[in-house]
């Protein structure tokens, strides 16, 4: 008896911490400039976020993950 097993797709993004208040726009550009003229999920794009301390890096690459997870299976 042969049984088929589906493998969830493997999701290594935390869900947000904070709740953000009008960094839709931020979040957006990146996601727009990762897609665009995008070959394959391995077209080699990349983007560099820097700040100061505190600023929110870290949640806004996680939002940014969040929206693009589906689109990159790793």
């Amino acid at each position: 008896m042969n049984t088929t097993i589906e493998l969830p797709k493997p999701n290594r993004v935390l869900p947000l911490v904070t709740f953000y208040v009008n960094r839709d726009d931020e979040i957006n550009t990146i996601v727009n400039a990762l897609k665009i003229d995008q070959g394959s999920p391995d077209s080699g794009k990349r983007c560099f976020i820097q700040g100061a301390q505190g600023m929110g890096k870290t949640e806004l690459c996680r939002a940014v993950a969040l929206k693009l997870r589906d689109e990159y299976s790793d």
